[in-house]
C-alpha cells in the first residue's frame, strides 16, 4: 500500500472531525455500510436484500454525494467487507497468516475506500 496515500487519507479524516477526538463519525457509518453490504451479499435476490439496498444507497450519499464516486467507493467498500469476511473465516480455523493477510486486504481497500471519498489520488 502507498504510504503517502494512507497519510493523505488520515489527514483528510482528521480535517472531516469535527472533534479530533471523535472516533464516530465517518468511522461508524463506514461499519454500517460495511455490515449493509455483507446483508446484500447473503441475500442478493431476497426482498431483504432490496431493502439492505435501498438502506445502504441512502447511507452511502451521506459519505459521497456524487453518483459516480458512490459507485467506486462502494465497489472498494465491498471489496473490504469481502475481504474482511474471509480473515473472519482463516481466524476461526487458526490460520492466523492467512488471517492477517486478508486483513491486511481489508485495510487497503478501506484506504482506498476513503481516498475515493475524500478526493484523494495516489
Amino acid at each position: 500500500m502507498n504510504k503517502n496515500l494512507m497519510k493523505k487519507v488520515s489527514v483528510a479524516d482528521e480535517r472531516r472531525k469535527a472533534n479530533p477526538l471523535d472516533l464516530s463519525s465517518d468511522q461508524d457509518l463506514t461499519i454500517a455500510l460495511m455490515n449493509l453490504i455483507a446483508i446484500e451479499d447473503a441475500t442478493p435476490d431476497s426482498q431483504i436484500g432490496e431493502m439492505v439496498r435501498n438502506i445502504r444507497k441512502k447511507l452511502m450519499v451521506r459519505m459521497v454525494a456524487d453518483e459516480n464516486t458512490q459507485v467506486q467507493a462502494h465497489e472498494y467498500l465491498s471489496q473490504a467487507a469481502r475481504e474482511m469476511n474471509k480473515a473472519i473465516q482463516f481466524q476461526k480455523t487458526g490460520d492466523k497468516k492467512a488471517a492477517y493477510e486478508k486483513y491486511d486486504a481489508t485495510y487497503e481497500a478501506y484506504v482506498l475506500f476513503l481516498a475515493t471519498v475524500y478526493g484523494i489520488s495516489a
